[in-house]
């Protein structure tokens, strides 16, 4: 009885009937356009992972010539088929490239909606909102044109994205835990974790942490009134964000890190070079 009363309670709270709200508007928002311009043998959106289904991550990395980094591909090789296509007959390769494409698009959909989860506990926790305006931050992420252009796709956006905003909460999260060092230790570990999964999704997001981490170095001395404060949460991060880096990379094979690095210092940086001048 008591434990039936307990999640009555826990379904209740605004957090949960705000996920629940949003789910519903997230699969009216996918379920019928989810699968645009399929049957297709590649993503007809440009930068989208091949959706070839003999490649295994480290294939895909290659077939976009390592111009991003490791973390999508080893997750979408872990969720979706790898299989042969020597002997496959041309309908064959349509058929299962058009569902790893779709498993691919879902695969971004989902981490969009987590995104938009991210977003109401966010506000609710951190930011104390109330329940309305709270909902409406997170249902404003979901009717973006541009988000709800690239959850639909097999792109780096909504996937970079998504963890960049759980770092985010992450370390929100650490700071209001501070009196508790190993609770605070924990989130300050997990948050490192997690900026390592952005960096390794897409590299250009370390230009979405610049402003935060300003902001955020700015608030620590304030509070505090000693550098070794303000060093304190980066040094935490440096500690998980380093070994996951590694970890990935060896996950696809450690002779992928210098052609990217090789691709987003040469051929990669152009357009930046030209669009600076």
């Amino acid at each position: 009885m008591q434990t039936a009363m307990y999640l009555k309670h826990v379904a209740q709270t605004p957090f949960l009937r705000g996920a629940a709200a949003l789910f519903l508007c997230w699969l009216l928002l996918h379920i019928f356009t989810i699968s645009w311009e399929l049957p297709h043998t590649m993503p007809p959106e440009p930068d989208g992972i091949s959706p070839k289904t003999s490649l295994n991550a480290r294939g895909m990395m290659a077939a976009e010539t390592f111009k991003y980094p490791p973390l999508q591909y080893l997750i979408v090789d872990a969720l979706t088929p790898d299989l042969d296509e020597k002997h496959m007959t041309q309908e064959q390769i349509l058929e299962n490239r058009t569902l790893r494409l779709k498993q691919m698009r879902w695969l971004t959909a989902v981490m969009e909606y987590l995104t938009a989860l991210l977003i109401l506990l966010f506000s609710l926790k951190i930011l104390n909102l109330s329940p309305f305006p709270a909902f409406g931050a997170a249902l404003s992420f979901l009717l973006l044109p541009p988000v709800l252009y690239y959850s639909q796709t097999t792109n780096m956006d909504v996937p970079y994205t998504f963890w960049f905003f759980a770092s985010l909460t992450s370390a929100a999260f650490a700071e209001r835990a501070a009196e508790h060092k190993k609770i605070y230790a924990a989130l300050s570990l997990l948050t490192g974790f997690l900026i390592a999964c952005a960096f390794c999704t897409k590299d250009q997001v370390y230009a979405l942490y610049l402003l935060p981490a300003a902001g955020f170095a700015v608030w620590r001395f304030r509070r505090f009134r000693k550098w070794s404060a303000v060093l304190q949460p980066p040094l935490l991060w440096l500690c998980t964000f380093l070994p996951a880096t590694f970890f990935f990379y060896l996950c696809i094979g450690k002779d992928t890190f210098l052609p990217h690095l090789k691709w987003i210092t040469g051929e990669g940086s152009v357009p930046f070079a030209i669009a600076a001048n």
